[in-house]
């Protein structure tokens, strides 16, 4: 009575089993007719099931499944959690697939998720959304991982490598970012000049200048004409303090690009750092007869010449009353200079009508040449301002 009994649940038992199972070939036969939304309910029944769940071939389906309605293109219910789906499955049946059973069968599938993952990632790096493209580089970089393990490949995609890490930069995630790059640099040899950029912010962000200069230094040995390194090193350089360095560098960019006007700007400021004002009129001047229009210039170049008024009205100032010859001499000059300043201020006021530096530089032109009816109109505009 008791073996009828266990015959009989051992029947019961291997019906149930027998059902799950075949859920599972029903989904693969509603897959190859086309019949995919009830390939998608035979197969997500199969993986709830106890028995059918830790099947490497439930999964493998599953993936297989998810992957064509990702990839049919007349659906419109589709979405990349259809492209997600098939990427955990496939996880999940290469984790119950112990004898290797779809090893070979999994390969082809792996490449194209990647493939789609790699489009699914570039969507939203355009659109800004830097957290999802980065998860989804990573994941790229992450399915070759698994192919070149688990089949003796030699796959490195460095474009996903380099976008993970661009966008790891915009969330802030540098200590990552940083390893990416080294990785592409000193591994997978691939080189691009936003490397060595993106680098060195990040040496920026924890306030190391000196590591940030190393890095464009670098890259400007390898991308000798790239600008956009360089005028970051020229910033960086002036930030720094470092003016007979920048003069040079500034003087190989003007060699390369001899039109810049923001090249000779720079110039002048650098040579203005080093007390060198002879060079740095000249380089101002430069900047303004290749654009007259540049504001920076025109108020560098003002304000340089109106500093120099001042150095003379102070030595006269200092002169002895006896000394009447040397006083006019002196004050002549630092007329003369106000005078020279002068338009160069007004011209950068045109540009920027509410700069309160040349509104106040302007306001002490016009009291020391005794511009009276300008001095009101420029005390009134700083007052509207509320400055």
């Amino acid at each position: 009575m008791k073996k009828l009994i266990f015959i009989l649940i051992a029947a019961q038992i291997s019906t149930i089993s027998f059902a799950q199972k075949s859920q599972v070939v029903s989904a693969w036969n509603y897959l190859n007719n086309g019949e995919l939304d009830k390939a998608r309910t035979a197969i997500n029944t199969a993986t709830n099931d106890e028995i059918t769940k830790i099947m490497a071939k439930t999964w493998f389906y599953r993936g297989n499944i998810y992957l064509a309605i990702y990839s049919d293109t007349t659906r419109k219910d589709k979405s990349v959690n259809d492209l997600n789906e098939a990427y955990i499955s496939y996880k999940k049946a290469k984790e119950f697939d112990l004898k290797g059973e779809f090893k070979l069968d999994m390969m082809n599938p792996w490449l194209t998720v990647s493939y789609f993952t790699f489009n699914e990632a570039v969507i939203p790096y355009n659109a800004k959304d830097y957290q999802l493209a980065y998860d989804n580089f990573n994941r790229v970089s992450e399915i070759y991982e698994i192919v070149n393990s688990t089949y003796k490949q030699d796959i490195i995609d460095t474009l996903a490598s380099f976008y993970a890490a661009n966008a790891a930069v915009k969330i802030g995630k540098y200590d990552e970012a940083s390893e990416i790059y080294n990785d592409l640099l000193n591994t997978k040899h691939f080189e691009d000049p936003e490397i060595y950029s993106n680098l060195a912010d990040i040496a920026l962000q924890i306030k190391d200048t000196t590591a940030a200069i190393n890095q464009l230094d670098k890259g400007i040995a390898k991308y000798p004409a790239n600008q956009t390194l360089r005028i970051k090193q020229l910033n960086l350089y002036l930030f720094s303090h470092r003016f007979n360095e920048v003069i040079d560098k500034l003087k190989a960019a003007i060699e390369k690009e001899p039109t810049r006007a923001d090249l000779y700007q720079a110039l002048g400021s650098a040579y203005e750092n080093t007390k060198d004002t002879t060079n740095s009129r000249k380089a101002y001047e430069k900047a303004l007869a290749l654009n007259p229009n540049d504001f920076v210039a025109n108020y560098s170049l003002g304000a340089l010449i109106y500093n120099s008024a001042v150095e003379k009205i102070k030595l006269m100032n200092d002169l002895p009353t006896s000394n009447q010859k040397g006083y006019d001499k002196l004050k002549a000059e630092g007329d003369f200079l106000l005078t020279k300043s002068l338009p160069y201020l007004q011209k950068a006021l045109s540009i920027k009508e509410d700069d309160l530096e040349t509104l106040n530089a302007l306001k002490e032109l016009y009291a020391r040449l005794n511009m009276m009816d300008k001095l009101e109109e420029v005390k009134k505009t700083i007052s509207t301002l509320g400055k």
